[in-house]
């Protein structure tokens, strides 16, 4: 087993899928629990990827960042001897509808989104900074993070090219490893 940096193996994963020309650039949005990375990889001739740019984001706040917001939103209505489950916070970010039940407070998607706005908008900002003067074929979303709606609606609004959610292939069944879901 040969392991590869993350933005190397986001982009074989997509290259399997779609095709790559050698001389393209795939930026890479890595947004995790507790890291933050992005990257612009280029196809060369020989069909493997090259780095171009990587950025670590030491003071972004990430995934885990994001489930103690919502815990302090939801603390915040219960008062100081309120207490809320960190884990239960963590599963309703990750599947928030309209709004989600957390500890008995309802809490709105949009209400949370705009606590989380700042770090979202730090997040990208960074992000395209890494990107510099590169015009990428599409931006990679990879990790737990990406999957809430809001950061892959700030990327499309800040990137003149789609924006791919990569889902992980435990979570996907084989037929659907051809096409990843297209967020812009």
């Amino acid at each position: 087993m040969t392991l590869v940096p993350e933005p190397f193996a986001a982009a074989e994963n997509h290259a399997v899928r779609s095709r790559v020309l050698p001389g393209s650039s795939l930026a890479v949005f890595s947004l995790g629990s507790h890291a933050f990375s992005g990257s612009v990889v280029k196809r060369s001739q020989s069909r493997t990827f090259e780095l171009v740019n990587h950025v670590d984001g030491v003071d972004h706040h990430t995934g885990a960042d994001f489930d103690d917001l919502l815990a302090a939103l939801v603390r915040g209505r219960l008062g100081k001897d309120g207490l809320v489950s960190v884990a239960e916070c963590e599963a309703a970010k990750r599947a928030f509808g309209p709004s989600a039940v957390i500890s008995g407070v309802e809490v709105g998607r949009d209400e949370f989104v705009e606590e989380i706005r700042p770090s979202i908008d730090h997040l990208v900002s960074t992000f395209v900074r890494a990107l510099g003067t590169v015009q990428p074929d599409a931006v990679l979303l990879v990790g737990g993070g990406c999957r809430m709606p809001a950061i892959g609606d700030a990327l499309s609004a800040s990137v003149d090219c789609r924006v791919l959610a990569e889902a992980p292939p435990s979570t996907r069944s084989p037929k659907d490893w051809r096409s990843p879901p297209v967020w812009s």
